[in-house]
């Protein structure tokens, strides 16, 4: 008997309604990511921190119907590849939002001995 993935909740609250509709309908689930796509807010990276409720193979029909109200169909959009000037502002972004990607930075009380390389306070 497997795991199969029936949703993926954007939210806390959005994960919360789902599954006090799966308990309502008695359905067996498994949240992956739960409790550790909480600690990390930001944009949800399917890999990283993004929850998906998994449900076993024998009651899939169960919790898909369960769920129907809650999940809304993606568009079917077409592709577009970005043109030149959406790859310059990604880049520009990634430049001028360096917090976004994690990296080591000193603080600003620490000084650095060049001899060891070490900081100190």
């Amino acid at each position: 008997m497997g795991l199969v993935v029936v949703a993926c909740p954007q939210s806390e609250s959005e994960l919360a309604v789902m599954q006090c509709a799966l308990e309502a309908r008695g359905v067996h689930f498994f949240v992956q990511g739960g409790g550790f796509g909480s600690l990390w807010p930001g944009p949800q990276i399917s890999a990283y921190n993004a929850r998906r409720i998994m449900v076993p193979s024998s009651e899939v029909s169960v919790a898909r119907e369960a769920l129907a109200p809650l999940i809304q169909p993606e568009p079917d959009v077409p592709y577009h590849r970005p043109g030149f000037l959406g790859i310059l502002r990604m880049i520009v972004e990634f430049f001028l939002f360096g917090w976004f990607v994690p990296g080591k930075r000193k603080r600003k009380d620490e000084k650095s001995d060049d001899a060891s390389g070490r900081t100190t306070r």
